[in-house]
């Protein structure tokens, strides 16, 4: 199964082998591979005239770990155990257990450019946005999104700033509860009273 994985340079992190878990898939790379790892584990593929090449290589999906034993499959079934100690950097694409994460223009964000960004959300930086749920409808999306949920536009996001405001409890009379949205009339709102 050389090259025929269908997995990207934008899916895979590089992390210490004790953080693979069931499911995840494990990616080795072709002989002659070369790529560069940055300070976040995200990781892209160089070719000599310094372009990104292709992810060749193969990808193991792993069945169990136990202390530094590795159990996985390969694509075409064949099943291998072997021992990996727990600090070896090893190239991951996560399993379904990692939690999802809303995203601009598809699971993986819209465009892709040559500079870093986050696979989420797009924004410009070094690796992903650090990732949060909004107070209201729990959604779990992109710190970056700023003050207010992407998705139901009202919801506060967590670890924003909210100085400008002259009070972050609930703007109902008489209610002295954090606020988690914005609302109509009243300007904040805590849980007991979103409608």
């Amino acid at each position: 199964m050389i090259g025929h994985h269908g997995y990207t340079w934008s899916q895979v992190r590089q992390v210490p082998a004790r953080l693979l878990r069931p499911l995840d898939v494990l990616i080795r790379p072709q002989a002659g591979t070369a790529y560069q790892v940055d300070g976040n584990g995200m990781v892209r593929g160089w070719t000599l005239a310094l372009t990104t090449m292709p992810l060749h290589g193969q990808a193991w999906r792993v069945l169990a770990r136990t202390g530094d034993e590795l159990t996985a499959q390969s694509g075409d079934g064949q099943t291998v155990s072997q021992l990996v100690p727990a600090e070896t950097p090893v190239l991951r694409v996560p399993g379904p257990h990692t939690p999802a994460r809303w995203a601009m223009h598809g699971p993986y964000g819209g465009r892709r450019y040559d500079w870093p960004q986050c696979r989420f959300c797009g924004r410009a930086q070094q690796g992903d946005c650090r990732p949060v749920e909004c107070a209201l409808c729990r959604t779990r999306q992109c710190h970056g999104n700023g003050l207010q949920c992407a998705i139901c536009l009202h919801g506060w996001l967590p670890g924003w700033s909210r100085t400008h405001l002259p009070s972050t409890r609930c703007g109902y009379a008489r209610c002295d509860e954090p606020a988690i949205a914005t609302a109509p009339r009243v300007a904040r709102v805590c849980r007991g009273h979103v409608g």
